[in-house]
């Protein structure tokens, strides 16, 4: 019996491309809701959620996703904040 054909799946592009002065891409600081300050690159912004304008970002040193709110991004991370990131 003759296989099907697998549909090619292509990651929609996102439709808020900027918000609150960052944009899809920008690298950034931010705590995640354990607690911990992490180090990626934004993926998607959520500024309807529930919690208040959130976003989802990929994860530099453990290549997860991880989903942060707008207010937990940190400008200016101190070197503490900055090693604690990038373990």
């Amino acid at each position: 019996m003759a296989r099907r054909k697998r549909k090619k799946f292509t990651e929609a592009e996102p439709k808020i491309k900027e918000y609150k002065g960052y944009k899809v891409g920008d690298t950034i600081y931010a705590k995640i809701v354990s607690g911990e300050m992490k180090y990626g690159k934004i993926h998607r912004f959520y500024p309807e959620d529930k919690l208040g304008p959130a976003f989802s970002f990929v994860d530099f040193t453990d290549y997860k996703y991880h989903v942060s709110l707008m207010k937990w991004i940190e400008k200016d991370p101190s070197p503490a904040q900055k090693r604690k990131a990038k373990r």
